[in-house]
């Protein structure tokens, strides 16, 4: 299983703290941008102070964010850019616009993917499932860490292996180390962990990921 720490910041100091704490522990950060428009909340919003940063690790963007935003954030040094299917399907030609996103990020040459809200039905994904890296399947609300996991949402992650996916499929939101064993034995590849790993103190940090990379 891999852990991807997600990170949810409102200044670039705590983004710097919390990177330098699990850079050298994982292999991927899960950044995650809101427009406090297509969320309530609002993150750090500045492409260039993001690209100032000294990584140090790959990591992905989850945009949270108006379709017509998106085009900003593919000028970062992201590794992966995910966006969401509902930022765009409110639109006539949801198909169309999904294609041209998808188009532009690989443009970059960035890895893409995809993220559902849990009413989401996952089959709306399904005609660009050839086309993308990643699924991200949203298990609560997006926008706010530390809510409660939806364990009826790996219902998806079954349709989505039974489709013949062969990308990396995340969970994010509400994983900790009492539904973990659930998560990977659903075939998930990939979590998205913020209050589990956060919420402790900081020299347990490296221990609360092994415990969550039990594959």
């Amino acid at each position: 299983m891999q852990v991807y720490p997600s990170i949810l910041v409102q200044n670039f100091e705590e983004l710097e703290i919390k990177i330098n704490l699990v850079r050298s522990l994982v292999n991927t950060i899960h950044l995650d941008i809101m427009d406090g428009v297509f969320v309530n909340n609002k993150t750090i919003y500045d492409v260039d102070k993001i690209n100032s940063f000294d990584w140090g690790v790959d990591y992905e963007l989850h945009l949270m964010i108006k379709e017509k935003e998106i085009e900003k954030w593919l000028n970062t040094s992201a590794k992966r850019i995910i966006f969401h299917y509902e930022s765009v399907s409110v639109t006539v030609n949801s198909l169309r616009k999904c294609q041209e996103v998808i188009k532009k990020i690989k443009e970059k040459s960035k890895e893409v993917g995809i993220a559902v809200n849990m009413e989401t039905d996952i089959e709306s994904i399904f005609p660009f499932l050839n086309e993308i890296d990643l699924v991200l399947i949203m298990s609560v609300n997006p926008g706010y860490s530390g809510q409660k996991f939806i364990l009826e949402i790996l219902e998806k992650v079954k349709k989505l292996l039974a489709n013949g996916f062969k990308g990396i499929i995340e969970i994010d939101g509400g994983v900790n180390e009492s539904n973990i064993r659930a998560i990977a034995n659903a075939g998930v590849d990939a979590v998205s962990v913020a209050s589990a790993i956060w919420n402790v103190d900081k020299s347990k940090i490296k221990d609360q990921i092994s415990k969550l990379q039990i594959i």
